[in-house]
């Protein structure tokens, strides 16, 4: 009984009974940015992508038959929607990062071991912290498959206007983290330091 006394008191006095700071959970209270404006000529293919499927699937059909369209449509559809997600998911909650952004709802992170599957989205945590730049490797050894096709395509003049990070405005919530020290290999004597 003494103790939920303590617990009451604890908590009316910090609800409310001094005016110089708010409550803790004011101050934490994170933002969401606003969504970006519509980019043209991208809504139609987003909304029509079932439509898309169609000719892939009578050219399996024809190809060999209902197999071919079970593998090469439904099967693939369903590992580029897992994919995503699963890029998603560990992009958000393992990983290292580079950058935190301030009172944002979630932090991205950066996956490693992903980023030639994953053609760079794997740097989500540079994608959080840069959304509007279209290289997402962007600290060393960090390899961009998707930056690389890009630039192949901006040499054809497939693509133009390519932004990067130094393009962007500067985002006053964003904060660099100081490098992680490496940790040591775990079959050397523990006298041995990585560096």
């Amino acid at each position: 009984m003494r103790r939920a006394a303590l617990v009451a008191a604890a908590l009316l006095a910090g609800c409310g009974g001094s005016d110089t700071a708010p409550p803790p959970a004011a101050q934490t209270t994170p933002t969401v940015a606003p969504a970006p404006p519509p980019v043209p000529n991208t809504r139609a293919p987003t909304d029509a992508w079932v439509a898309q499927q169609l000719p892939w699937a009578l050219l399996f059909y024809a190809w060999g038959g209902w197999a071919f369209v079970f593998w090469g449509v439904c099967a693939r559809v369903t590992a580029g929607v897992f994919g995503h997600w699963l890029v998603g998911f560990f992009a958000h909650n393992h990983g290292g990062m580079h950058r935190v952004v301030d009172n944002a709802a979630v932090q991205g992170r950066n996956v490693r071991l992903t980023s030639l599957l994953t053609m760079g989205e794997c740097w989500h945590n540079n994608h959080h912290a840069f959304p509007g730049s279209a290289r997402l490797g962007l600290e060393k050894g960090e390899w961009d498959p998707g930056w690389w096709v890009l630039c192949a395509f901006e040499k054809l003049g497939l693509a133009w206007q390519i932004r990067l990070p130094e393009h962007l405005a500067p985002r006053p919530e964003l904060r660099t983290l100081a490098p992680a020290p490496r940790k040591a290999c775990r079959w050397c004597p523990r006298s041995a330091a990585i560096s």
